[in-house]
């Protein structure tokens, strides 16, 4: 049968020619608009849902809160697989669907669950965060910033107000997490000799100085033509505002923050930390988003750094690289050790960007080129050796071709199915993906042995009419 439709793709070499034509064009345009990254999305969809619990051990979260939220997210539909992680003042719990789950209805199926539980959870926790989907490698970018003159809280409202709003704001780009973030807020460090010296109690500074950050609406006030909004004006600007706030008055004698407690600008403890060029700074993370273009994502974070350039280069120094995309260059913006520009590595990654990168580009043509080079030297070889380059001699070269090539790609497919179908267990989700190109691309190549180099050696063939004996 094979050998069947071998001859019938010589006999309709030209429709076999047509065709492959039409689809190497059509190659060439997808190529354009496929997205580009390092690995398929090999991972499940999957839901992660984060709550922080300041102060809770790790016996306390695990109890107190990771386990009442597995025990409301069992049994939602479709998931296959619940894993969660409990630390020091963190709970983590992973969601993992089925295959071909859509992942915004898996989420929402997840948020309905996630409502249930959340009043009932220990006042300390923050109530629990969904984190946005990420792509299966999920970092496409880091960016470190360092500075000599700004403190590590001056950096990070710089980053914070800055530069992950302008990144946050690129499509593809899923989350820009921050490590050695350093929160600036107002914190009344209570001093217990100074409250019992007072007569005043713990809660009472608690309540006080959480009046004095409340935000409240001031209403408005109707006039015969108009209604005019009362405005609170914020009284909480410095510490020493919040120092002033009145506790309790005790015999006429008013009892202030100030006086039981000091108030500083400060940081809550931080979960991490990161080291740039040898110093302390922020290290931003950009997430990619799943089935996101990893270059376009790439260029797009490179340009939004150029604009912010201006801004930042007199307060702090930027390092941006690429962690994704090895086609492209390291980049040190101005401030940065000019050594590192001139690394040898740096050398080489702009090489490849600027000059083999081009040439993949350019593959559809480069490889039609090879394949009618390597025909017309086939077929000079052929008729040095004195045997007729024709369709009779390109028939029997496809028989006697037939059995390899099949050999061949049925033993690398069967070698792959396992991994296909064994793809859903946990561990092997980064194989199913990997095997499913593979043999594709293994079918693929067998289909364009068996049919179009036939065709293409007889289209040769067929202007061939000299015949040089032995």
């Amino acid at each position: 049968m094979l050998n069947a439709l071998v001859k019938s793709s010589l006999h309709f070499r030209v429709l076999v020619l047509a065709l492959a034509a039409v689809l190497l064009v059509v190659g060439a345009q997808t190529l354009k608009k496929t997205p580009l990254d390092v690995f398929p999305e090999f991972a499940p969809p999957l839901v992660e849902i984060q709550t922080e619990a300041p102060g809770l051990s790790t016996e306390e979260v695990e109890s107190l809160i990771t386990v009442p939220l597995e025990n409301a997210l069992n049994g939602t539909a479709y998931v296959t697989t619940i894993r969660s992680k409990s630390v020091l003042g963190l709970s983590s719990v992973v969601l993992l669907f089925e295959r071909g789950t859509d992942l915004p209805t898996a989420r929402q199926l997840v948020q309905e669950r996630v409502a249930t539980i959340s009043s009932r959870l220990p006042s300390v926790a923050h109530p629990p965060h969904i984190l946005p989907p990420l792509s299966s490698t999920s970092r496409a970018m880091k960016i470190g910033v360092w500075s000599d003159t700004l403190t590590q809280m001056e950096m990070t409202d710089l980053a914070l107000w800055t530069i992950r709003p302008r990144l946050m704001s690129i499509s593809g780009v899923a989350n820009v997490a921050i490590w050695g973030q350093r929160d600036r807020q107002f914190q009344v460090l209570v001093d217990p000799d100074r409250l019992r010296a007072n007569g005043v109690t713990l809660d009472q500074v608690v309540l006080a100085a959480g009046d004095a950050a409340t935000v409240s609406a001031g209403g408005f006030i109707d006039t015969p033509n108009q209604r005019l909004p009362v405005k609170h004006a914020n009284a909480i600007t410095t510490p020493g505002e919040l120092a002033d706030t009145l506790v309790t008055t005790i015999g006429g004698a008013p009892i202030r923050i100030g006086d039981v407690a000091e108030v500083v600008v400060g940081h809550p403890p931080p979960i991490g930390d990161a080291v740039i060029n040898d110093r302390q700074g922020l290290l931003l993370i950009v997430e990619k988003q799943p089935r996101g273009n990893t270059l376009d994502v790439s260029l797009e974070v490179e340009k939004a750094m150029e604009l912010l350039r201006p801004g930042l280069t007199i307060l702090a120094s930027l390092f941006v690289a690429l962690t994704v995309t090895p086609a492209m260059s390291l980049i040190l913006l101005p401030g940065a050790k000019e050594r590192t520009r001139d690394a040898p590595l740096v050398r080489f990654l702009k090489a490849i960007y600027r000059r083999i990168l081009p040439a993949f580009v350019a593959v559809p043509r480069l490889a039609l080129f090879l394949i009618l080079a390597t025909f017309a030297i086939t077929g000079f070889a052929v008729t040095k050796l004195g045997e007729e380059f024709g369709i009779g001699l390109v028939m029997r070269g496809a028989e006697e071709r037939l059995s390899p090539i099949l050999m061949t790609a049925l033993c690398a497919s069967l070698a792959l199915l396992p991994l296909i179908f064994r793809g859903n267990l946990p561990g092997h989700e980064i194989e199913y993906p990997m095997a499913v190109v593979i043999v594709g691309g293994v079918a693929t190549s067998t289909i364009l042995n068996l049919f179009l180099m036939p065709a293409l050696y007889g289209w040769l063939g067929q202007k061939q009419t000299k015949v040089i004996p032995r």
